[in-house]
């Protein structure tokens, strides 16, 4: 086993500037097209979401449930479709109402925003 003087001269060693310069500029380009293409992808629709909210006249003390549920639905969005989407956009929708959220304006949101294709209840 090395010791605590082997394993810090051992890190030391590893960052080096000539070691690690060459694996982050290998994903530099790759991380930014990563985040260009979120950014592209849901910042339209966080402000589609903030003009529901003006719209409805909802408090901004509030605005962080429905941010947090607009980006959980992005989440499955993305990696769903069709009756699983809808299926798990049902679950949000009771996980945010029983936070507090108004559940006509989840269902809103996951309709409108995502095409979750939940039922609006009566």
């Amino acid at each position: 086993m090395r010791t605590a003087q082997q394993r810090v001269a051992h890190y030391k060693a590893r960052m080096q500037s000539s070691q690690i310069d060459p694996v982050l500029n290998a994903i530099k380009t790759q991380a930014v097209a990563n985040f260009t293409a979120y950014a592209n992808e849901f910042v339209p629709r966080q402000e589609q979401l903030r003009g529901l909210m003006d719209n409805e006249g909802i408090s901004p003390v509030v605005y962080f449930l429905y941010e947090a549920f607009n980006m959980e639905m992005y989440g499955i969005w993305n990696r769903m479709s069709g009756d699983s989407l809808t299926n798990e956009a049902e679950v949000l929708v009771a996980k945010y109402k029983a936070w507090g959220g108004d559940e006509s304006f989840l269902r809103t949101i996951a309709n409108t925003i995502w095409n979750a294709g939940i039922v609006t209840p009566p």
